[in-house]
């Protein structure tokens, strides 16, 4: 993790069940078991890393009603991968997680 860094996370959940404010995390462990907690079919995930006033980047991670992935990078440019499964997903935030970069193996796309 980035120095004088935190994760702000923000939960969609078509079902209802989960979803409302920004959740302040301080650590990478943090936002990991909470994803692996709330990744399931129908929800959105974003995660932004920020410090200082400076947005670092943000993981998106979009679950649809078969658990299949759609993940977007964004960090001054966009990039995606559709199609992977919540596994993948949860290695590429966990990945991510401390630098903000993208994982090599997958396949990302400029948006």
């Amino acid at each position: 993790m980035r120095s004088g860094t935190h994760f702000e996370i923000e939960l969609e959940a078509h079902n209802n069940s989960v979803a409302g404010e920004a959740i302040r995390m301080g650590s990478e462990s943090e936002v990991l078991a909470f994803a692996k907690e709330y990744l399931q079919p129908k929800v959105g995930f974003l995660v932004a890393c920020i410090g200082g006033g400076v947005d670092y980047g943000n993981l998106i991670i979009e679950v649809d009603a078969q658990e299949s992935c759609n993940l977007r990078a964004l960090d001054h440019r966009g990039f995606f991968i559709k199609g992977v499964t919540v596994k993948q997903a949860l290695t590429a935030l966990e990945y991510w997680l401390p630098s903000q970069d993208r994982t090599p193996h997958l396949a990302w796309q400029d948006e």
